[in-house]
Order: structure tokens, then sequence, then C-alpha cells
């Protein structure tokens, strides 16, 4: 088991990143910082490739991320292609090829309402994860990666403020919200609380900075600061949360929600799908967003254990059946 997969903390905060992603697509009015999940998710995310990703060659980087991230996804986007074939069906869901190639390949473009989305919309966060990846990936070449990675997003960053792009891939390559992969980076390679207290202390501030998010109202539409109004909370609860269980006082209790935070991914390209099916049966309201938090989880579990596991282990041998 790897030392990131040891960690409770981590497993738990993927779990409730994801479940307030679902709670602000069920009521985006009445829970609209439950979209800072994602800032979680990114957080996480840069924790990791500092933590794991920074061991690895170059290839064994690209192969693991490409077996975690693309099967999945590529399944989702094409089963939601097929059932867009079906007139009536989605009444919102559009495709043609040149849009279908360019979200199953990562590539930023803006939709026909100028919103830069892919096909499958939350999977905005996988272009910017994916870029993530690419640029780590390289600074694996170097003695340094991480300092490597963190100095070259954060010239990304600047880069895009200095020349302000217009086109869909520029923009996403160079938004500031990449500074939350760099936020993760720092809490990898610099020191974490030493004891209960302190760490408690953050978790308690973290949650404060999104509380105080939460009552100013930011929404997803002020990308320029979304990553020190969302991202900085988002940090501190990692930071705190990691320094807690490294205290060793991480609550055992907790052990169901780390569960739940291995099928993340799962839940969260399938949860749109839920919504979905389960508002065209029962509408709205609290009823219909319980169904749908059951529903997602069980089919997080399902998606998991019979698609997303098996898929990651069969890429390797698909991609390197032909070595030696």
């Amino acid at each position: 088991m790897s030392k990131v997969a040891s960690y409770q903390s981590i497993q738990c905060l993927r779990a409730v990143a994801v479940l307030m992603v679902a709670l602000v697509h069920l009521y985006p009015q009445q829970v609209a910082i439950g979209a800072a999940g994602v800032d979680i998710f990114f957080v996480i995310s840069g924790f990791i490739m500092a933590t794991i990703g920074a061991r690895e060659t170059p290839s064994t980087f690209a192969m693991r991320r490409v077996a975690r991230i693309v099967p999945l996804y590529w399944a989702v986007t094409l089963f939601m292609c097929a059932l867009a074939l079906k007139p009536g069906l989605f009444a919102n869901f559009t495709f043609d090829i040149p849009r279908l190639l360019m979200s199953l390949f990562f590539l930023p473009y803006r939709d026909i309402d100028g919103v830069i989305w892919p096909l499958v919309k939350v999977g905005w966060t996988l272009n910017l994860e994916i870029f993530f990846y690419a640029v780590f990936m390289l600074c694996l070449l170097t003695a340094r990666p991480v300092p490597a990675a963190i100095g070259t997003i954060l010239l990304l960053i600047v880069t895009g403020l200095l020349l302000d792009p217009a086109q869909a891939a520029p923009i996403t390559w160079t938004s500031p919200l990449l500074a939350e992969f760099v936020f993760g980076m720092l809490i990898a390679i610099l020191p974490r609380p030493p004891n209960r207290a302190l760490a408690l202390a953050i978790i308690a501030g973290g949650i404060l900075w999104l509380a105080l998010a939460a009552v100013s109202q930011v929404t997803p539409d002020n990308e320029g600061w979304r990553f020190v109004v969302w991202g900085g909370g988002a940090a501190l609860l990692v930071l705190g949360c990691l320094g807690m269980e490294e205290a060793g006082a991480w609550p055992r209790a907790t052990r169901p929600l780390a569960r739940l935070g291995d099928a993340s991914y799962s839940f969260y390209l399938l949860h749109g799908l839920v919504i979905a099916l389960v508002a065209k049966l029962l509408g709205h309201g609290l009823f219909a967003g319980i169904v749908v938090l059951a529903v997602s989880t069980v089919t997080a579990f399902l998606s998991l254990h019979l698609f997303e596991r098996p898929a990651a282990r069969l890429v390797p041998s698909v991609l390197f059946r032909n070595r030696g």
C-alpha cells in the first residue's frame, strides 16, 4: 500500500469533497459553497503528486495517471453520447465529433454557450488535472521535480495574468486555480502540524475560512480569486487533517467515510447522470436529493469494483504488452 493510500484523512476529505460537489449540483442556490469540494480535490492532488509522483519515472507516472483517469472518463463520455442519440432523453446535451474528440483528449474548448466545458461538464476539472500531470511529468526530468513544478505553475499563472488570453486552452493552462495544486505540493514538502491541538486549530481555521466564503457569496464565476477565497480554506483543511492523522489522533470512526473516498472518482463522474435520472422520476427536493446521494453511492462502489479498478489494472498490460 502506498504512503498516500494509507492516509485515512485524505480519503475522508475526498469523500467530503465529492459530497459537497453533489450537494451544489442538487441545490445550487442553497449550497453554493459546495463547489469548494473541487478546490479540496485540487489541493489533495498536488499533495499526492509531490508525495508519490515525485518518486516515479516519467513513463510510470504517465501510465498510472492514464490508468486512473482515462478509462472511466471515456466510458462516461461515450455512454452519454450514446444516450443522447435517443431523441428527447437529454434536453440540453448535444455533441459532434470535434467536441467529442476534444473532450476525450482533455483539450479545453468553449461550448455552444461560450463556457469552457467538455461534454461531461464536471470534466472541466479533469482538463486542469491532466494539464497539471503533464507539467509534473516534464518536471520529473529535473533533479528536483517538486520545486520545478511549483515554479513552472507559478510562471504559467503570471504569464496568464500578463497576456490575458482569450482562447479556451490558454485560459485553462494559465488559470489561477492551478495555484491550488501548488498549495498541495507545499503541504507535502513543508513541515506539518506537530501535535493534535495545532492540527485541530488549523482544521477549525479552514472550516471558518470556507464559512466566511459562503457568507460572502463567492461563486464559481469569481475564478480570479477563487484560489484564495476557496482554495485557502481547502488547503488549511488538508494540512490540518494530515497533521491530525500524523499525530495519531485521527478518529477510527471515519473508516466508512474513507471507503467512500476510495470511490470518490466514480461518484464524481456518475452522480450527474443519477441526478438527471432521479429528476425525471421524482423531480427535485429533499427526498429526491437523499435518493440521489444513496443511488450515487451504490453506483460509485459498483463502478469502483466492476470497472474503475479492473480498467486501471488492464491499461498497463495493454500499453506494455509488446515489451520484452
